[in-house]
């Protein structure tokens, strides 16, 4: 099979889709990260069903206040991505490992 010279293809492949693979494949890296810690630190216990604010700093930094149901709906998010990740045939994290460079979690 002949290789594709087209620089504008080459770029194209280099600047944007290894780019988003990379973006792509570091969320559900960390999306995978989180939902196994929330679950190792038995998150639902530290986190209860409610609204109460989290005393994090926020209220005085400017960043936005998070309430406890937030954070657990936060992990059910993150269950959800590593679920779509790994769905289809090949998977999707399959494809996304397959152009990604840098897609490691970010903790």
């Amino acid at each position: 099979m002949p290789d594709n010279t087209n620089p504008q293809a080459v770029a194209f492949a280099n600047n944007k889709m290894r780019v988003a693979a990379d973006a792509i494949l570091s969320a559900v890296e960390t999306a995978e990260r989180f939902d196994a810690d929330y679950g190792a630190l038995a998150g639902d216990t530290l986190f209860p069903n409610n609204a109460d604010l989290l005393a994090d700093g926020s209220q005085t930094d400017g960043r936005p206040r998070i309430q406890n149901q937030q954070v657990r709906a936060f992990r059910t998010l993150c269950a959800d991505l590593v679920t779509w990740a790994a769905t289809g045939s090949p998977t999707r994290d399959t494809r996304l490992r397959q152009a990604a460079v840098n897609g490691e979690s970010k903790f």
